[in-house]
């Protein structure tokens, strides 16, 4: 009975115009108006649990049949009220309000509060936002027609707009707005590194593999390539010639919250950096003797020369820069102010699948890191074909995906495959976003071609 009347409040609210308001035929707004001489009554709501989105409905007296003037709040998060009558509120519940959801609805200056509580379900789910398995056709515009080949890494900016490294032919840079539903190529001609956002979350820059240069992308200038030089010291800044660097093959980029410059690490293993706003960059020359692994610095103060990286800052140490390896399949952790070096999870240059404590841990191939708003790192295991996890006690698990499976499938997290998930990157509500790169071999085209996100709600 109770879902028939249900049927019938809904059929009202949602059947006679708009959804803001509930009119009949002449306009005449129905049920019973706010009465400010009498008190708000809850009587009941249903159902007593879901998650976003789930259409909640609320009985009792003395709303008005105004829902603009109602305001319904899931612990201090507020609802969308779609429709009242006077006596039932129709509601949808909003995203992530907590688990034990008290439930209060405000109109005009009172304010009444449910005796009992709404459990909030929190629903976890992968799902393909760019490209087509199977489809290499490289083309973009809206999003459902969109088709990527190799999409590599990819970061996010502070308004949400995806960038991503494609690295097949045409060799490109592209940017994705899921909100709009489009992707649009800003650069096309060069392969580029893992890309980063300054540390506003504003600028947008991807290293080149030749020479000093990197690509800075502005949304002041509606994110036209622009292309950069990393400026080195001049006789007068550096006499000693200390700070001089040899730069090239930059796979990845990434901004430090200390200082505020941009660290990269060439394939030489020079670890540089440069402020973003003068350009002016200098060699971090790193400490052998601090080195607690054997071979990993030079004595020169290079860090692990000849091998593809990928740098990231540590969240809950900021002084602290992760390196990815994939072709060493471990994570280096390197202080930028004393200057060491040290194994931070995995084993040196020993391939495997273990989840536990990071240095007892083993990856195949790690690549890009990213980090979400609890302190929790994640990494693109590319050849373990999943997302590890690394909390802040140290413990490695396994976040999506089933280690050492390969395959393509989206659904709830336990259930998702992929192919070969290279990049990644994590946005405000914590929903992880990945570059399924796919393994290619000597033919190319394998691999999902996709972009996924992990979406929490």
């Amino acid at each position: 009975m109770y879902k028939f009347r249900k049927f019938i409040i809904l059929s009202l609210m949602l059947g006679m115009g708009a959804l803001v308001s509930c009119e009949d035929d002449t306009g005449t707004a129905i049920g019973t108006p706010y009465n400010p001489s009498q008190p708000v009554k809850l009587t009941s709501f249903e159902p007593d649990s879901g998650g976003m989105a789930t259409k909640l409905f609320i009985d009792g007296a003395n709303f008005g049949n105004d829902p603009t003037a109602v305001k319904v709040y899931f612990n201090k998060t507020r609802a969308n009220v779609v429709g009242s009558d006077g006596e039932h509120l129709y509601v949808i519940t909003p995203r992530q309000p907590g688990d034990t959801c008290v439930i209060s609805v405000v109109v005009g200056k009172d304010s009444t509060i449910f005796d009992k509580t709404f459990r909030y379900k929190t629903m976890i789910t992968v799902q393909t936002i760019a490209g087509v398995k199977g489809d290499y056709n490289y083309t973009m515009g809206d999003l459902t027609s969109t088709r990527l080949d190799q999409p590599s890494t990819l970061c996010l900016d502070a308004e949400g707009n995806i960038f991503v490294s494609h690295w097949r032919v045409p060799y490109s840079f592209i940017v994705i707005n899921v909100a709009k539903g489009i992707s649009q190529e800003l650069f096309t001609g060069e392969a580029l590194g893992a890309p980063s956002a300054d540390a506003e979350g504003k600028v947008v820059m991807a290293g080149t593999d030749s020479g000093d240069g990197y690509l800075q992308f502005d949304p002041e200038s509606q994110w036209a390539a622009r292309r950069r030089t990393i400026l080195h010291p001049t006789v007068e800044e550096d006499p000693t010639n200390q700070k001089a660097f040899t730069i090239n093959y930059k796979h990845g980029i990434t901004s430090c919250k200390i200082d505020g410059y941009m660290y990269t690490r060439s394939y030489n293993g020079m670890v540089v950096r440069f402020d973003p706003k003068t350009r002016k960059g200098e060699f971090v020359k790193l400490n052998p003797s601090g080195d607690s692994g054997t071979g990993r610095v030079t004595d020169a103060g290079y860090l692990n020369p000849d091998a593809d990286s990928f740098p990231y800052f540590d969240p809950n140490h900021p002084n602290i820069m992760l390196v990815a390896f994939p072709g060493h399949h471990c994570i280096i952790s390197v202080d930028i102010e004393t200057r060491d070096a040290s194994l931070y999870a995995g084993t040196y240059k020993t391939s495997g699948y273990q989840d536990g404590d990071r240095l007892e841990a083993k990856f195949n191939a790690p690549c890009q890191i990213c980090s979400d708003s609890n302190g929790s790192i994640f990494i693109g295991d590319t050849n373990n074909y999943c997302i590890r996890k690394i909390d802040s006690d140290g413990k490695v698990s396994t976040a999506i995906g089933k280690g050492t499976i390969s395959g393509y499938q989206d659904g709830n997290a336990e259930d998702a495959l992929f192919m070969g998930p290279k990049g990644v990157a994590i946005d405000k509500d914590n929903n992880i976003y990945v570059a399924d790169f796919g393994t290619n071999g000597s033919s190319g085209h394998a691999g999902s071609n996709c972009i996924r996100v992990l979406s929490i709600q």
